[in-house]
C-alpha cells in the first residue's frame, strides 16, 4: 500500500496478511541461481522499484507493520526512513538459509547502514530480529503501536517542510 503526502510517500503492508510485503517465491530464485542469470535478477521489478526509491526526490518512509524478510526487507533498507511496529513480528535477511543470498542491493545496504562487520554477521547467519532488537541495531529508526499512523506523521512533518531543500538534502546523502 502507497500513500502519497504532498512531499513524499509512505509504503505500509497489509496488517491482515501479517506480513509488510510478501517476498518472491524462493524457488523461482533458487531457478535463477542455477542458471546465473544475473541480469534476469537486476532486472526484476523489485530491483527497479529500489532504485526508483533511491532515485525520488521525495523522501520515502516505510512503515514496517508486519513480518519484513528476504525481498521485502531489502525494499525496507532501500526507503529513506523505516518505522517498525511492536508486535510478533520479524525482519531480517534469512536468504543464506535457503541457499541463496540477498540479491537485492541488501548487502551493500546493510554495510552501509551497520558497518561491515555487522553486517556481514547479520548476512551468513540469516538472521532475522524482533522489532526491539531492530531498533537496537539501528536497522528501524523508531518503533510504533501503530507503524502506518507514524509514518504518516513523520511524512506531515517533513511535507511542511521547504520540497527542495528535502530533495537536495536527500541527493546529497545517497551521492
Amino acid at each position: 500500500m502507497e500513500r502519497s503526502i504532498d512531499s513524499g510517500r509512505v509504503l505500509s503492508g497489509n496488517p491482515e496478511a501479517g506480513a509488510f510485503i510478501t517476498h518472491f517465491s524462493v524457488e523461482h530464485l533458487v531457478e535463477l541461481k542455477k542458471q546465473q542469470d544475473s541480469a534476469a535478477l537486476k532486472n526484476l521489478p523489485a530491483h527497479r522499484l529500489r532504485r526508483s526509491i533511491r532515485d525520488l526526490a521525495k523522501p520515502v518512509i516505510v512503515a514496517l507493520n508486519g513480518n519484513t524478510m528476504g525481498g521485502g526487507f531489502e525494499l525496507a533498507l532501500a526507503c529513506d526512513i523505516r518505522i517498525g511496529q511492536f508486535g510478533d513480528f520479524r525482519y531480517g535477511l534469512p536468504e543464506v538459509r535457503l541457499g541463496l543470498i540477498p540479491s537485492g542491493g541488501g548487502t551493500q545496504r546493510l554495510a552501509r547502514l551497520l558497518g561491515a562487520g555487522r553486517a556481514i554477521e547479520f548476512i551468513l547467519r540469516g538472521r532475522v530480529v524482533p522489532p526491539p532488537e531492530a531498533l537496537a541495531l539501528g536497522l528501524v529508526h523508531e518503533l510504533a503501536t501503530d507503524a502506518v499512523a507514524r509514518a504518516l506523521a513523520v511524512a506531515t512533518e517533513i511535507a511542511a517542510l521547504p520540497p527542495l531543500d528535502v530533495a537536495a538534502a536527500k541527493t546529497a546523502v545517497y551521492l
